[in-house]
């Protein structure tokens, strides 16, 4: 098979192949033989994008990992000012507790899919929970 190529090279450098036969080969080489596993076009666009982007990815997932850093440290920060503000008998409307429910479960969300734990927000999660109920039962919202 590599003979038969150079063989080919050879006829296209000594000009014998027409310019009918370059084109055949040019578009023969754009079909991939399955049990060949070598496409040189995947490589050699691979190569171009490593070259062309560089760290791109590296920085995107960077980029998402700050972001995620910041949106936890805000979930948290909302859920404990939250309960802190439930134990002060500060009022709060039935949007305000819905809000909070949901990022409390965005959060939990997160902390099941990452295999982490935090037993403080738990916490306040739960007593959050427990008097949304109880204000519920009683029709306590503002």
């Amino acid at each position: 098979m590599i003979e038969a190529l150079l063989a080919l090279f050879d006829y296209v450098r000594n000009g014998s192949i027409s310019n009918i036969g370059i084109i055949i080969l040019i578009i023969l080489s754009f079909v991939q033989i399955s049990p060949i596993k070598f496409n040189p076009y995947d490589k050699f666009f691979s190569w171009l994008r490593r070259k062309l982007l560089g760290d791109f990815d590296e920085d995107i997932k960077d980029f998402r990992e700050r972001i995620d850093s910041v949106w936890i440290n805000f979930t948290r920060q909302h859920i404990l000012r939250f309960a802190r503000e439930c134990r002060q008998n500060v009022i709060h409307s039935r949007d305000e507790w819905r809000y909070v429910l949901s990022i409390a479960n965005e959060y939990e969300k997160y902390c099941r899919d990452n295999k982490l734990t935090n037993g403080i927000i738990e916490a306040e999660t739960e007593y959050i929970r427990d008097s949304y109920q109880e204000r519920i039962r009683d029709g306590k919202f503002m």
